[in-house]
């Protein structure tokens, strides 16, 4: 059974490897080189700076969402390595199918200065809020792009996802064999997390209410970065439109066929943008050099972790 299982999930890699391949030879086929190059030669640096410390603040940001959930101890420090704990797990994401690397997080952060239990609840409240906002976005602005009935459709299933998701966790016995589990085989990574979970609704109201703020000010700086990206490579479209699109790419990534989403998001912005009057190049060109960015940055951040790991190293010996 368990080596069905690895051979399942190394066929399925495979799969998404070549579907990966085969949506970008689609996008590259009518690529023109020469056109390339010349866009190359009128790129505005300045907007493309301006989209990495806009990639960057977006990660801070989600960071932030997360510690105003926990049970603070005034640690300054503690918030900072945080923050750079996250864009850690955050590059991690980038091999991951629909960012489920996020669940390293527990174990990266725990050691002492958070509860794992109370890392894992408040992700869990961050993927709710994140999808719900994606899921809005996407109805009331990707409407031009996708069928409302489609789009009303994957709101209704994110909404019915994150309901049976609460059930689940609310129930004494789902939650015991789960809780179990995850003990037997990943370590007590979820101690005290259904405490924080209830105390996050109950008592910290305030701090969702910010929570939620906090996510929505994330999913505007994001766009906010694609749209200075597309600025610096001569693509300008209503802000308002480009984060309908954005949702509706996002959604769209979260069904694992490609690599990350690879492909995906960039034919939605090809074929959504072509309505503009911009080309295959410039549009193709943009999202990949977006995605490049952002890796970068992620990896910049991930750099920063491991000298810390090593820096306490150090100091412990």
């Amino acid at each position: 059974m368990k080596s069905s299982r690895h051979l399942a999930g190394r066929l399925w890699r495979v799969l998404q490897v070549l579907v990966t391949l085969a949506l970008l030879a689609m996008l590259l086929r009518t690529f023109s080189w020469e056109k390339v190059v010349e866009m190359w030669r009128h790129l505005d640096g300045g907007y493309l700076a301006a989209s990495v410390a806009l990639i960057a603040g977006a990660t801070a940001s989600g960071a932030v969402a997360l510690l105003v959930l926990f049970e603070l101890k005034g640690h300054a420090a503690w918030w900072a390595r945080f923050t750079v704990d996250y864009f850690h797990v955050q590059a991690i994401c980038q091999l991951t199918p629909a960012q489920a690397g996020e669940v390293a997080l527990p174990y990266v952060s725990g050691r002492g200065r958070f509860a794992p239990g109370e890392i894992a609840a408040s992700l869990v409240i961050q993927r709710m809020t994140s999808l719900g906002i994606i899921a809005l976005a996407a109805v009331f602005g990707a409407g031009r792009w996708a069928d409302p009935v489609m789009l009303w459709g994957a709101t209704a299933f994110v909404l019915f996802s994150c309901l049976v998701a609460i059930a689940m966790i609310r129930n004494a016995d789902i939650r015991g064999w789960f809780n179990e589990f995850v003990d037997r085989h990943f370590g007590s990574i979820l101690y005290g997390f259904y405490d924080t979970l209830t105390s996050i609704f109950r008592d910290r109201r305030g701090r969702l209410l910010t929570h939620v703020v906090l996510m929505l000010g994330r999913f505007m700086v994001a766009v906010a970065s694609s749209y200075t990206l597309l600025v610096a490579f001569g693509v300008a479209v209503p802000f308002w439109d480009l984060a309908g699109l954005s949702a509706l790419a996002t959604l769209a990534a979260l069904v694992p066929i490609s690599i990350n989403g690879l492909g995906v998001t960039e034919g939605i912005f090809v074929v959504g943008l072509a309505n503009y009057g911009y080309g295959t190049e410039q549009v193709l060109a943009a999202c990949l050099a977006g995605r490049v960015l952002g890796i970068l940055t992620l990896l910049l951040g991930s750099a920063a972790y491991w000298f810390l790991r090593w820096e306490d190293g150090r100091s412990a010996v």
